[in-house]
């Protein structure tokens, strides 16, 4: 699987699992489901992809995953660092 399906791929992922945090209701204020660019990460990421522009796409799949602090599976971390390694970028997970 190439760096853009797999940023994809781990876009919808953690698209899925926001939809199922806001949909227990509105965010705090200031909390960390309170931040742009989550309700719609997916969308964003897919434009960033659809323009070729992977590094973008990749940092903004990484924000949405670090701000509201949102668990990987193991296949999820080693698809993160396959993209990393794919993309020449530093390995974010630590």
């Amino acid at each position: 699987m190439e760096a853009a399906q797999l940023i994809l791929k781990l876009a919808q992922e953690a698209q899925l699992r926001l939809d199922a945090l806001f949909s227990v209701g509105d965010p705090i204020t200031g909390g960390p489901l309170d931040q742009a660019g989550l309700r719609d990460g997916l969308k964003i990421v897919e434009e960033y992809v659809s323009h070729g522009e992977l590094d973008v796409a990749f940092e903004h799949l990484l924000y949405m995953v670090r701000e509201p602090g949102l668990a990987l599976s193991e296949s999820e971390r080693a698809n993160i660092i396959r993209v990393s390694q794919f993309l020449k970028l530093p390995i974010p997970l630590g």
